[in-house]
């Protein structure tokens, strides 16, 4: 059994810290993640504008709060977020998950940890260990829910998401809210960095590997409907895929040590990089 090891972590804003974004912006340009380290830009929960981030940091919350039967005023002060609309619109998607594949059908599995932070802390808070599969002195991570599902928990989990799982044994869980429906979003996780990253630690870490990772999709939709709750299936990585994951993360490793700027990562399809806007950072010095 795997220890959980603190309550209500999705509460806690701004990535696991060396995870599978910091080395994707390291890869972009070893400066940025440099200074996306020095100022870091977390988001106020209690905003009250409309901020997709936030709605899924609150449907993470509601979910941990939800599979641990932990009380939400244990956690956050409700009376700063509650009347928000991300707020509402975090709760809108999540009361509607809820009662569609409730916790009591057996579908999702026995849950194991919710928000799981790896690599595992010891009573002082310090990581057990900084060993990783990926040749990088330091890698960490945070899984939504980590689950084992049994022959009789699969038939209810086709049942309710018209998804077949392959065998019995242990999946990884992530939860993503989207504005939309996104027809190439099945092969992006396919083929992306943070679903191998994090089956590839989790089998390193506990010697157990993961049949696949589930995505839990809710799409936000004005009227949801069936259409709105999609799950994938994310097999686990082959040796081409584990061998690029490497490489992937020592690129970025090698970016941050040389801490070189990208000047052609200054101005991206999003518009220009926060730290060039704010004078964080001078591309010429």
């Amino acid at each position: 059994m795997i220890e959980q090891r603190r309550v209500l972590n999705a509460i806690h804003q701004g990535g696991s810290g060396s995870g599978v974004s910091y080395y994707g912006a390291a890869n972009t340009c070893g400066r940025r993640a440099i200074l996306d380290r020095e100022y870091p830009r977390i988001s106020d929960l209690s905003d009250p504008r409309d901020n997709a981030a936030t709605v899924g940091t609150l449907f993470h919350l509601f979910a941990e709060a939800y599979y641990t039967n932990t009380p939400l005023e244990g956690a956050v002060e409700i009376n700063q977020l509650s009347g928000t609309s991300n707020w509402a619109e975090a709760q809108r998607l999540f009361k509607e998950h809820r009662s569609r594949f409730p916790k009591e059908s057996g579908g999702m599995g026995k849950v194991i940890a919710c928000e799981m932070d790896l690599p595992v802390r010891g009573p002082d808070g310090e990581p057990v260990s900084l060993d990783n599969p990926f040749g990088v002195e330091k890698f960490t991570a945070r899984i939504d829910m980590v689950v084992e599902h049994t022959e009789d928990s699969i038939k209810v989990f086709e049942k309710e998401r018209g998804l077949v799982l392959p065998e019995p044994g242990i999946y990884l869980v992530d939860h993503k809210t989207k504005g939309r429906m996104d027809p190439h979003m099945e092969y992006g996780w396919k083929m992306g960095y943070q679903t191998s990253a994090y089956m590839m630690y989790y089998e390193y870490l506990f010697g157990v590997r993961p049949k696949g990772m589930i995505m839990n999709v809710i799409i936000r939709h004005k009227k949801l409907t069936d259409a709105s709750f999609v799950a994938y299936l994310i097999p686990y990585p082959d040796e081409d895929q584990q061998q690029a994951t490497k490489w992937f993360m020592q690129r970025g490793e090698q970016n941050v040590k040389i801490g070189a700027p990208n000047p052609g990562a200054c101005i991206g399809q999003y518009g220009a990089c926060v730290h060039l806007t704010s004078g964080t950072c001078n591309r010429y010095k």
